[in-house]
Protein backbone atom coordinates (compact mmCIF):
# COMPACT_ATOMS: atom_id res chain seq x y z
CA UNK A 1 0.00 0.00 0.00
CA UNK A 2 2.66 2.19 0.36
CA UNK A 3 4.06 1.57 -2.35
CA UNK A 4 1.13 2.62 -3.90
CA UNK A 5 1.15 6.02 -2.13
CA UNK A 6 4.35 6.65 -3.13
CA UNK A 7 4.30 5.99 -6.70
CA UNK A 8 0.80 8.41 -6.86
CA UNK A 9 2.62 10.85 -5.18
CA UNK A 10 5.47 11.15 -7.15
CA UNK A 11 3.06 11.47 -10.43
CA UNK A 12 1.43 14.08 -8.69
CA UNK A 13 4.32 16.10 -8.28
CA UNK A 14 6.60 15.14 -11.52
CA UNK A 15 3.16 17.11 -13.41
CA UNK A 16 3.40 19.89 -10.68
CA UNK A 17 -0.29 19.17 -9.72
CA UNK A 18 -1.42 19.51 -5.96
CA UNK A 19 -1.65 16.11 -4.41
CA UNK A 20 -4.78 14.70 -3.33
CA UNK A 21 -6.40 15.04 0.57
CA UNK A 22 -9.23 13.45 2.13
CA UNK A 23 -11.98 16.13 2.97
CA UNK A 24 -14.35 16.73 5.24
CA UNK A 25 -18.12 16.86 4.00
CA UNK A 26 -19.93 20.23 3.28
CA UNK A 27 -21.47 20.96 6.67
CA UNK A 28 -20.04 18.26 8.71
CA UNK A 29 -18.77 19.88 12.03
CA UNK A 30 -17.25 16.36 12.89
CA UNK A 31 -13.04 16.15 13.03
CA UNK A 32 -13.47 13.02 10.75
CA UNK A 33 -12.68 13.61 6.67
CA UNK A 34 -15.38 11.71 5.30
CA UNK A 35 -14.41 12.61 1.05
CA UNK A 36 -11.89 10.07 0.64
CA UNK A 37 -10.04 10.94 -2.11
CA UNK A 38 -6.98 10.52 -1.34
CA UNK A 39 -7.94 6.69 -0.15
CA UNK A 40 -9.85 5.77 -3.04
CA UNK A 41 -6.71 6.99 -5.17
CA UNK A 42 -4.26 4.92 -3.44
CA UNK A 43 -6.68 1.49 -3.59
CA UNK A 44 -6.87 2.23 -7.21
CA UNK A 45 -3.21 2.54 -8.09
CA UNK A 46 -2.85 -0.63 -5.85
CA UNK A 47 -5.55 -2.58 -7.92
CA UNK A 48 -4.01 -1.37 -10.98
CA UNK A 49 -0.55 -2.88 -10.24
CA UNK A 50 -1.51 -6.24 -8.99
CA UNK A 51 -1.35 -9.05 -11.74
CA UNK A 52 -5.13 -10.40 -10.46
CA UNK A 53 -6.62 -7.42 -9.79
CA UNK A 54 -9.59 -7.15 -6.43
CA UNK A 55 -13.16 -7.42 -8.00
CA UNK A 56 -14.39 -6.04 -4.47
CA UNK A 57 -13.10 -3.67 -1.67
CA UNK A 58 -13.99 -3.45 1.80
CA UNK A 59 -13.49 -1.00 4.20
CA UNK A 60 -13.79 -0.59 7.84
CA UNK A 61 -14.57 2.93 8.99
CA UNK A 62 -15.08 3.68 12.93
CA UNK A 63 -17.06 6.77 13.68
CA UNK A 64 -19.11 7.89 16.68
CA UNK A 65 -18.62 7.60 20.08
CA UNK A 66 -18.43 4.67 21.94
CA UNK A 67 -21.42 2.64 22.88
CA UNK A 68 -20.69 2.23 26.24
CA UNK A 69 -18.16 3.76 28.82
CA UNK A 70 -14.84 1.61 27.73
CA UNK A 71 -15.81 0.41 24.35
CA UNK A 72 -14.35 -0.12 21.22
CA UNK A 73 -17.45 -0.55 19.49
CA UNK A 74 -18.26 3.16 18.13
CA UNK A 75 -22.23 4.19 17.34
CA UNK A 76 -21.36 4.85 13.55
CA UNK A 77 -18.84 2.28 13.08
CA UNK A 78 -19.93 0.65 9.56
CA UNK A 79 -18.52 -0.91 6.57
CA UNK A 80 -18.43 -0.54 2.69
CA UNK A 81 -18.26 -2.52 -0.10
CA UNK A 82 -16.92 -1.34 -4.03
CA UNK A 83 -17.60 -3.59 -6.12
CA UNK A 84 -15.66 -3.23 -8.97
CA UNK A 85 -16.02 -5.89 -11.27
CA UNK A 86 -20.20 -5.72 -11.92
CA UNK A 87 -19.60 -9.52 -12.97
CA UNK A 88 -19.92 -10.10 -9.54
CA UNK A 89 -23.35 -8.03 -9.11
CA UNK A 90 -26.05 -11.69 -9.08
CA UNK A 91 -28.89 -9.39 -8.12
CA UNK A 92 -29.82 -6.34 -5.87
CA UNK A 93 -33.26 -5.52 -4.23
CA UNK A 94 -34.53 -2.21 -3.16
CA UNK A 95 -35.31 -2.47 0.89
CA UNK A 96 -38.87 -1.41 1.76
CA UNK A 97 -38.23 2.03 2.89
CA UNK A 98 -41.69 2.00 4.55
CA UNK A 99 -40.93 -1.26 7.04
CA UNK A 100 -38.08 0.59 8.14
CA UNK A 101 -39.21 3.82 8.85
CA UNK A 102 -37.09 6.18 6.05
CA UNK A 103 -40.16 6.50 3.80
CA UNK A 104 -39.65 9.39 1.62
CA UNK A 105 -42.14 12.23 1.91
CA UNK A 106 -43.81 13.69 -0.63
Amino acid sequence: MISSFDSLKAEFESASRPFLKNKKAKGDDREINVLRFLDCAVINRLNQSLAQPFDTVRGLFVEGEPIFEGAEIYHKTHSEIAVRNERCIKGYFLPDLESLGLALET
